[in-house]
């Protein structure tokens, strides 16, 4: 069996949301449906199960936290990375 890998440069023709054109990039989701339907490879798509090595950690963005008062006391030095979180899970979910 070939290595299973990045498409070739010449075949990451278009942009999405985390890689400019021209850049291949691997794209990994828990059902191939999403996999497909984010990726608009077309024929040049492969899918395939992966099972890792070793344990490695996920950013769960399902569940971000709100963003704690200006006046709360013992909070609200998490108030930009938690906007940060927002705003950046918000530019994730835009359609392209």
């Amino acid at each position: 069996m070939e290595e299973l890998g990045p498409p070739p440069s010449d075949k990451a023709r278009y942009s999405n949301r985390m890689s400019p054109a021209g850049i291949p990039m691997f794209y990994g989701s828990r059902n191939e449906d999403t996999a497909l339907n984010e990726v608009d490879g077309g024929d040049l798509a492969t899918v395939a199960d992966f099972v890792t090595l070793q344990p490695f950690k996920v950013l769960d963005l399902t569940s971000i936290p709100r963003v704690p008062s200006l006046f709360d006391e013992h909070e609200s030095y998490l108030r930009p990375a938690i906007k940060f979180l927002w705003s950046f899970t918000e530019d994730l979910s835009k359609r392209i």
